[in-house]
């Protein structure tokens, strides 16, 4: 079995193998990623590179006067910290606004519809003729690209369009957005177009997915071990944490910059998409029209914005269902020298204890915390044994659920169905028959008290975190199905 294969199949052991589409199962979770590897780059002069700060998409560049916004944007070589000031620094290719600090992703173009845009993108990323996308009026049908030189400044004029959410990209290797995942990945930003008279920024936030891999096959395919994820340029633990008061209507925007496709999953809450894009044009629903959901898929260069009620107090996520997008990514100097992974066993064991990493937002519901369950509020009892599966290996783990006293008739992709009743409280009771820690999530399902939540040293409140269930424990999972 390759390292990769192997690492694969690791990680889907960790998060059940598959996610399931049933509401009511309970799903293996183990909050975990890696990094998927692309191309690297020369360093583009003997001088030292700056530092690209992480942008946090609150303040827009440039300036808006009489109804036109003027952008001025260089393209050039940095050094970025994903897991911030005190981590490895990675040479990317990314865009600042001329005299000032470069930025992962780029910087924020926010203004009202009926403005006149002008941009100005600078190429000082020596030896590159860099392939500028998305400076146009929305909506449109076509995206044309310009090429901009090095050491060339290209114009571009244009009308703001339709109010929605858009991505501006370059790249130096003239591939498309779904197939540009090395030095010039990170070659991002957000365009948004407001209303004519919009709300405060402040009332939303605008998130920007990327990938950046270091080594590629032999067929130029990016090779996942080398894999590193962000959201607006950190990855998990170094990622915002979001706060909120109870009550609060939280509306996000969320762009997907990357090569691939993320399934993003909110812990704790429904949301309302409210809007979907694919680069050029943005549709927005009618609030009868709109798809309530725990779970939406994003594909490269698409976008989607979403409502939800902070109506539940504690700590939540969000964050991608791939397994390989939410495990702490290998060491920087080691992807960055090539270093060859080998060893499957190694492999693994990084897997299973690098821990949560890559494309997680924490958020925290501020408020009074729910009165604790009791045993008198139990409605009916359930008994849930985690343990390894028939296929079992140290250099491939394999796990599997067991539902009641029987004995599991299989080792089948997902587990036995658990099904509840709605408004009818239940205790499940969680024993941990590995040879590890576990945890278990309850996907899809709003439990009011975030401590059953299933993200150990994270689901609950102040100093009310909930457990890893150590081997040979049980823990009782307590909550109303709501829905």
């Amino acid at each position: 079995m390759s390292p990769s294969r192997s690492r694969r199949r690791a990680g889907q052991a960790l998060c059940c193998k598959q996610r399931p589409r049933i509401t009511f199962i309970a799903t293996l979770f183990a909050l975990a990623i890696t990094a998927r590897a692309g191309s690297s780059f020369a360093a583009a002069s003997a001088a030292p590179l700056p530092i690209a700060v992480e942008n946090d998409n609150r303040i827009t560049a440039g300036r808006l006067t009489r109804g036109e916004a003027r952008v001025a944007l260089e393209a050039r070589v940095a050094v970025w910290h994903p897991d911030g000031p005190g981590g490895a620094g990675v040479p990317i290719q990314t865009f600042g606004e001329v005299g000032k600090r470069p930025q992962n992703p780029g910087p924020l173009i926010r203004v009202p519809a009926g403005t006149t845009v002008v941009v100005t993108v600078r190429n000082a990323i020596p030896g590159s003729v860099l392939t500028m996308h998305g400076l146009l009026t929305r909506p449109a049908t076509v995206d044309r690209p310009v090429r901009v030189p090095f050491g060339a400044t290209r114009e571009f004029r244009f009308g703001a369009g339709a109010p929605g959410t858009y991505l501006y990209w370059g790249s130096t290797t003239a591939k498309p957005l779904r197939k540009r995942f090395g030095a010039d990945s990170q070659l991002n930003g957000a365009l948004v177009v407001d209303p004519p008279a919009p709300r405060p920024a402040a009332h939303d936030r605008v998130f920007v997915i990327t990938t950046w891999v270091n080594v590629t096959t032999k067929r130029g395919r990016p090779n996942n071990d080398y894999e590193l994820d962000a959201i607006n340029g950190r990855a998990w633990p170094h990622t915002e944490r979001l706060s909120y008061a109870k009550g609060e209507t939280v509306r996000w925007r969320v762009l997907n910059a990357s090569d691939g496709a993320h399934p993003l999953h909110l812990h704790g809450f429904y949301f309302d998409v409210t809007s979907r894009g694919n680069g050029v044009a943005d549709i927005a629903y009618a609030h009868g029209d709109r798809d309530r959901v725990v779970t939406e898929a994003i594909k490269s260069g698409s976008t989607f914005t979403m409502a939800w009620h902070a109506d539940r107090v504690g700590n939540w996520l969000f964050h991608c269902h791939l397994p390989y997008h939410t495990v702490g990514h290998l060491p920087i100097a080691q992807m960055l020298d090539r270093t060859p992974i080998t060893d499957e066993g190694f492999e693994n064991d990084f897997v299973r204890h690098a821990g949560m990493g890559g494309l997680i937002l924490g958020v925290t519901v501020r408020g009074r915390p729910p009165q604790a369950a009791t045993h008198a509020a139990v409605g009916r009892r359930i008994a849930l044994r985690v343990e390894a599966a028939r296929d079992d290996a140290p250099n491939a783990p394999s796990y599997r659920y067991i539902v009641g006293s029987g004995a599991a008739p299989g080792d089948a992709a997902i587990g036995p169905p658990i099904v509840l009743t709605r408004g009818v409280p239940v205790a499940i009771d969680v024993t941990n028959r590995l040879s590890e820690p576990t945890a278990v999530h309850w996907h899809g399902i709003e439990v009011g008290d975030s401590y059953f939540d299933g993200v150990a040293e994270w689901s609950g409140y102040a100093d009310r975190l909930a457990p890893m269930i150590m081997p040979g424990e049980t823990f009782v999972a307590r909550f109303t199905p709501p829905r």
